[in-house]
């Protein structure tokens, strides 16, 4: 019943890979398939996606080591993995 609490760190941030990829648009995907990544790179939607997980996930890391002294990495992969999923 420990889910994801349970796995080493690897498969956390697999996941969340995973999960990232799948926040994505299809659309997006079609257009990689096809030949061309430059909209998926250049897409507002998915870099204001990427930017608004970055700076949640920053801020949480933060607090996590400033105020329950989490240490450093697993601070940002606990923040990472709970923002995404």
């Amino acid at each position: 019943d420990a889910s994801f609490g349970a796995v080493p760190a690897a498969m956390e941030y697999a996941a969340t890979l995973f999960m990232l990829l799948a926040a994505l648009p299809f659309v997006r995907y079609v257009q990689l398939v096809a030949g061309t990544a430059r909209p998926l790179l250049h897409d507002p939607q998915v870099r204001a996606f990427f930017a608004t997980v970055a700076m949640i996930v920053l801020i949480i890391a933060t607090w996590k080591m400033i105020a329950i002294d989490t240490p450093g990495e697993e601070s940002l992969r606990k923040s990472l993995f709970n923002t995404v999923s």
